[in-house]
């Protein structure tokens, strides 16, 4: 890298340094580190002003080539002036759009990026040690001050690199606990569901208790264990039965004399259509009969 390459990077520098401090100056009722970083800004700004005027005056003299050589490893890719312009960059970046600057919520721009700024002091602290011992023309000096430098900005970089790699090597593990939390959700929703289901059948119950005092269920179950195999099979598979099952809303008129089996017949109909509803729905329909032998619980008061 040649001389001209350092003071390009200065008058990068130098031009960015000016936005941020107007900026920072125009800035209301912003904290104290807002000042100090337009202070401390402005002085760098002195000193790598000189360093621009001094490197221009050895280029033309070369007077001292030793330590041109040596200057011109500030400018150094990923170099002590390039990480402050691309650190300069990001603060500008943030407070400044293409139509100019950002006027809206100005305080706040300082609290929200406090750390930075304290990056961006410490990085100005350093260089300027840097430019104090460029501007001194001690090549030797100078070149011991570049390496240490150098080195901390290698170190730094070495640090993210390891933060970065102490990450990647979590993530298997966040991947995991996420894993274990969506089937702890699944399995919570499935107790949610059965404890669900449960209000809701003891809900029903009471309804049914609430419509009649007659154990329905309990007379159900004791028609269908006195049933012969086969018992009122013609009536499931007659036309009429289908007609009435595969038609909405629609009601099923079954007249007889006494003793012809109509209590038999409605107690298989209700267990067919329970297991046809099951099947289908997951739960058995409701269903209601009466007994001409327990007139006394069939009244209008009883039912409802």
């Amino acid at each position: 890298m040649d001389s001209l390459s350092v003071t390009a990077s200065i008058i990068a520098i130098l031009q960015v340094t000016a936005t941020l401090v107007s900026y920072a100056n125009d800035v209301k009722d912003a904290p104290k580190d807002r000042a100090r970083f337009a202070m401390e800004a402005l002085s760098l700004s002195s000193l790598l002003l000189n360093l621009r005027y001094q490197i221009e005056d050895e280029t033309c003299e070369k007077s001292n080539e030793a330590w041109t050589r040596q200057v011109t490893l500030l400018g150094l890719p990923d170099g002590p002036l390039d990480h402050y312009r691309h650190a300069l960059e990001k603060l500008q970046v943030k407070i400044v759009s293409g139509k100019g600057l950002v006027k809206i919520g100005d305080a706040l721009w300082w609290r929200f990026t406090k750390e930075e700024v304290a990056g961006i002091l410490l990085r100005i602290e350093r260089l300027k040690s840097l430019i104090q011992i460029a501007l001194q023309m001690d090549h030797f000096k100078l070149s011991q001050a570049i390496k240490t430098s150098l080195d901390e900005i290698y170190d730094n970089g070495k640090g993210i690199k390891i933060d970065l790699a102490v990450v990647r090597s979590q993530i298997p593990a966040i991947q995991g606990s996420v894993g274990a939390i969506q089937d702890s959700v699944g399995a919570l929703q499935e107790s949610v569901d059965a404890v669900q289901q449960e209000r809701d059948r003891k809900k029903n119950q009471v309804f049914v208790k609430w419509i009649s005092s007659a154990n329905y269920v309990s007379q159900q179950s004791d028609f269908i264990s006195r049933r012969e195999p086969g018992t009122g099979q013609w009536f499931l598979d007659s036309p009429e039965f289908n007609k009435w099952t595969d038609e909405p809303s629609q009601t099923l008129f079954c007249p007889g004399i006494p003793g012809s089996g109509k209590t038999m017949v409605s107690a298989i109909t209700v267990d067919h259509l329970r297991k046809v509803a099951d099947r289908a729905l997951g739960h058995p329909p409701g269903a209601k009969a009466a007994n001409m032998r327990h007139s006394d619980l069939h009244g209008v008061a009883q039912i409802f």
